[in-house]
């Protein structure tokens, strides 16, 4: 008896896709922790919120080639489906490969990130237990790959949930900032965004906003989805301009507000920032215990909302690869409830309970563990840009002299977003900046990760020719 065939359903709408990429951004655990990435290892000093503000230019550009390839194609490989059209099935392949090292381990780090913060709150009741780290990143981890196994609409549904709760806590923390600034002797209410402030100058303001490009990782997870959008090439399009926008804002206020009471001394802000490696100092400045509370509970949400999308997002990225067949077919199923790719998302699970463990069993903290995968993921994210920036350009490079509006969107905005990408890979100081100690490990670890995806894409060309010829299919 032959079997049922399973369709992805169209659920998805634009507000459910700008939810789902702002989610996996995760903008209340890793916004904070770039802002105190760029206060504590640059001079950029009390004008932080321009780190935020030169992200979001450095990131529109890549997020314009997105929207220009979204509205022309919909595929739910999304990146690798892009390449795979601009290039070669062989290019696409690594393409692809390296969207699953920025994907697969991120969600990953959320857990591991939940195992750090989690503690903070279990302590604030007394309660401590051997590993508690390990077992609370094994908890949400699994929760993650239920949202991810039982379909996009029901995660849709909870990231909206998840932004709400850890909006509404983030603004609190601001509100309270300001009102703590208003009522401060000395307080510059424009120090901030002030550039002729920044002790560095403009090479220090440079530094921390091409550090800071980090922060808004997953922006462009929109077009995964488009598999289950009801209009695909609208809502993918615009949907990674909207999460750019949202999150820039968010991130600029953030910075503005939380560093106002402390404009007039940047010193004693730098200190509190670097104090225990986490944030809770300024928490306990604005509202005692309850600010730490607040701010925990806003990472621990906002780390579970991006792990969440970003199990479903690289679910999506498996199931197409399993569809063209560079995976094993079994991840090309659906499931017949759902519709989601549950063989996919529980691949994806099972990476995301072993690595926790084997950085315990190695004698390694949550965030040790923490800062090595979600910067191991980083040093991936900044090639895939540079991927769908160059397939823009290719895909489009025949229609980019037809009009001036044309060559603007369709080959110099993609060109700058190239160069930008470049620039941070090869040529600054970024990784340094971010990797200190851990920049040779790392880049090594990205460099094996390719140099495996070349073996597989040898052994496919020898053993599956086929899977490297057919092409791919809309939806």
């Amino acid at each position: 008896m032959a079997e049922e065939k399973v369709e992805m359903k169209k659920t998805l709408s634009t507000f459910d896709i700008v939810a789902l990429s702002i989610a996996f951004i995760g903008p209340a655990a890793y916004g904070i922790g770039f802002l105190q990435l760029v206060a504590t290892t640059t001079e950029i000093g009390p004008a932080i919120a321009l780190a935020p503000l030169l992200g979001s230019i450095a990131c529109i550009f890549t997020a314009v080639s997105i929207a220009v390839l979204a509205i022309k194609f919909a595929y739910s490989g999304g990146i690798y489906s892009y390449t795979r059209k601009a290039f070669s099935p062989s290019v696409a392949f690594m393409a692809g490969w390296t969207v699953l090292l920025s994907y697969m381990f991120l969600p990953a780090a959320g857990a591991l990130f939940v195992g750090v913060y989690m503690p903070v709150l279990t302590g604030l009741l007394g309660i401590n237990f051997p590993f508690e780290g390990l077992f609370w990143a094994l908890v949400f981890g699994a929760i993650m790959t239920c949202f991810a196994y039982i379909g996009i609409k029901t995660s849709a549904r909870s990231m909206t949930m998840v932004l709400l709760v850890q909006f509404t806590l983030v603004f609190a923390i601001v509100i309270a900032a300001i009102i703590k600034g208003i009522f401060m002797s000395g307080t510059n209410f424009t120090a901030p965004l002030n550039p002729g402030l920044a002790p560095g100058g403009i090479g220090a303001i440079s530094t921390a906003g091409f550090a800071f490009f980090f922060a808004y990782y997953g922006f462009e997870a929109t077009v995964t989805f488009a598999g289950e959008t009801k209009n695909p090439y609208k809502s993918c399009a615009w949907g990674a301009i909207y999460a750019i926008l949202i999150v820039g804002l968010l991130y600029i206020l953030w910075g503005w507000a939380l560093s106002l009471p402390y404009t007039t001394n940047w010193t004693a802000f730098v200190a509190r920032l670097a104090v225990a490696g986490d944030m809770t100092p300024v928490g306990f400045d604005m509202f005692g215990v309850v600010g730490i509370a607040m701010l925990a509970i806003a990472i621990v949400i906002s780390a579970l909302g991006s792990g969440t999308a970003a199990s479903c997002s690289v679910s999506r990225v498996l199931w197409q690869m399993g569809v063209d067949g560079l995976f094993p077919k079994k991840l090309e199923k659906l499931h017949k409830k759902y519709a989601s790719p549950y063989i996919a998302a529980l691949t994806t699970g099972a990476v995301t309970a072993i690595v926790p463990i084997v950085f315990t069993l190695c004698g390694y903290s949550m965030l040790q563990a923490f800062i090595f995968m979600s910067l191991w993921c980083a040093w991936g994210t900044i090639v895939m840009y540079m991927f769908v920036n160059a397939d823009s350009i290719v895909i489009n490079r025949k229609e980019s002299t037809k009009s001036g509006k044309n060559f603007a969107l369709k080959l110099l905005i993609p060109a700058i977003g190239f160069a930008i990408m470049a620039y941070l890979f090869f040529g600054s100081n970024i990784a340094t900046v971010i990797l200190g100690p851990l920049t040779v490990p790392v880049m090594a670890l990205g460099i094996a990760w390719e140099v495996i995806g070349i073996i597989w894409l040898v052994y496919l060309y020898k053993r599956k020719p086929e899977a490297v010829k057919i092409g791919i299919r809309g939806v």
